[in-house]
């Protein structure tokens, strides 16, 4: 009997054991598991930056934090970059902005081990101007047919049902614009964003549907700044400040002592008969450009700040922006292209600066600067670095410049039919670049005789042999052997 009482036991025991070993193996596996998810952790950390808001009207105050999920080792270092030229070393920092655009808000953080983690948020800031005009529904699941947004924070709307015109109020605060319509009992609150397009987004934050409108362009309206005309105004900067956008500012002759700021797509356009001059007073820039699509003709701009990078006219984080026509004299920089890409800069004077007649950096490609006359600048005509790459500069004369004609150090950019006169140094390159198209290159004033070995046997205006005088990888393969006729406008 007690054998076989003792062989059921034994018996028990072996069924047993697949249950206990499954146990035992589970928690290896979770231990394992766990350990892994540590070792994760460790090995791959995350940072993440948290901001509110991260949209609304300038000038937006955006307060800034952190997590990270590396908590077992203790930081040292915090490194914001707020995409304005401004920096914080705090760890949880406030910042203004105070010009519309996109901003990306980078923070890096060291850790003791000298280990570092970065991550990047958008903040997108708006001038409420952008708002202002007619917008007409292009499409999504909208109940009107037509806004209109005015500055004193009124509106109309057409609803699409009856076609019906409706007064109202609204009000913007951070990422939500409030429509309140009294007389159809409506009080409806939407996120919002304006692309680069000039679409508006409406997106309703009770049901989630979105609807998008189109700003009419054919209100366009002309400002006059100075002369004697009824209601012309006696500055430009408040002209611009009441322009909407595509607006024209007309400025007549005259001095104006201002350092203007532009934030919205507007055509500033100085008189023909005689350039108005904008004087910056030695003070900061004289025109610093924060919007896209901005064209400014026939001014004189003059007296910046003497000091580093002040410039006669700065073009910041923005493109579609035309300088055509303008004097630029006595500044620091002429011209200053920084994070821009996609200008123009035609038929411009740029002389007698104190540094750089044209400066283009920070990752500024794709502009063009055709036609200019680049003269007598305390440093160089041009320079260009800092991965500013695919830039063309043609059909310019760059002449007695006290240090280098065209100094680049970046690559992909086309200098090609310019003049290249009497400069301290003619060119430098480093990098990859195209001095020629191919057929024709430029005129090198330091190489456009037999003795200096610049023949042109066949005396089709293009010499033998290469300007080689540039730098490495850079060369001039068809030098012309004559200055250019350039015909400006």
């Amino acid at each position: 009997m007690t054998a076989i009482c003792k062989g059921k036991k034994q018996r028990g025991l072996k069924a047993l054991l697949p249950i206990v070993l499954c146990c035992v193996f589970a928690l290896v596996s979770g231990c394992l598991l766990m350990e892994n998810k540590k070792n994760d952790d460790i090995e791959n950390p995350v940072l993440e930056i948290t901001a509110n808001p991260v949209m609304g009207i300038m000038p937006l105050n955006v307060s800034f934090s952190i997590t990270t999920t590396r908590d077992k080792v203790a930081i040292d270092s915090y490194f914001w970059d707020f995409d304005d030229d401004t920096i914080s070393m705090t760890e949880k920092p406030s910042h203004f902005f105070s010009l519309p655009g996109d901003y990306a808000v980078k923070l890096t953080v060291t850790f003791t081990d000298s280990t570092s983690l970065s991550d990047t948020v958008i903040i997108s800031v708006y001038d409420k101007s952008q708002f202002y005009g007619i917008w007409h529904y292009t499409e999504g699941e909208g109940d009107y047919e037509s806004i209109t947004f005015y500055p004193n924070e009124t509106i109309n709307i057409t609803t699409q049902k009856t076609g019906i015109s409706y007064a109202g109020t609204y009000k913007i605060i951070n990422e939500t614009i409030k429509l309140d319509i009294d007389q159809l009992h409506e009080y409806v609150s939407y996120f919002y964003e304006i692309n680069a397009s000039n679409k508006l987004t409406l997106i309703n934050k009770k049901n989630r549907e979105s609807a998008v409108y189109t700003k009419e362009r054919n209100n366009i309206y002309t400002l006059y700044v100075g002369g004697t005309g009824e209601g012309n105004y006696s500055k430009i900067q408040e002209a611009i400040d009441k322009a909407w956008y595509g607006d024209r500012i007309h400025v007549y002759e005259g001095i104006y002592a201002e350092n203007l700021i532009i934030t919205k797509s507007i055509n500033l356009v100085g008189a023909t008969e005689k350039k108005p001059i904008i004087d910056g007073g030695n003070n900061g820039h004289v025109i610093e450009v924060c919007a896209k699509t901005v064209n400014i003709s026939n001014f004189t701009i003059r007296n910046s700040s003497s000091s580093s990078p002040s410039s006669g006219i700065k073009i910041c984080s923005c493109s579609q922006v035309h300088i055509d026509t303008c004097q630029l004299t006595e500044n620091f920089f002429g011209l200053w292209l920084y994070k821009a890409t996609r200008n123009k800069i035609t038929n411009c004077t740029i002389e007698y600066n104190k540094g750089d007649g044209i400066m283009i950096n920070e990752v500024s490609s794709e502009n063009e600067i055709s036609q200019c006359i680049i003269t007598h600048n305390d440093r160089n005509g041009i320079k260009l670095c800092c991965g500013s790459n695919f830039n063309s500069i043609i059909w310019c004369t760059i002449s007695e410049n006290k240090g280098i004609g065209t100094s680049i150090q970046a690559q992909g950019n086309i200098i090609a039919y310019n003049n290249f006169i009497n400069n301290n140094l003619s060119a430098y390159g480093h990098g990859i670049n195209f001095w020629d198209d191919g057929n024709q290159g430029n005129y090198w004033s330091d190489f456009d005789e037999p003795n200096e070995g610049a023949y042109d046997q066949n005396k089709d205006n293009v010499i033998d042999t290469p300007y080689t005088q540039i730098g490495e990888n850079n060369q001039d393969q068809y030098p012309l052997s004559k200055p250019l006729d350039i015909k400006r406008k």
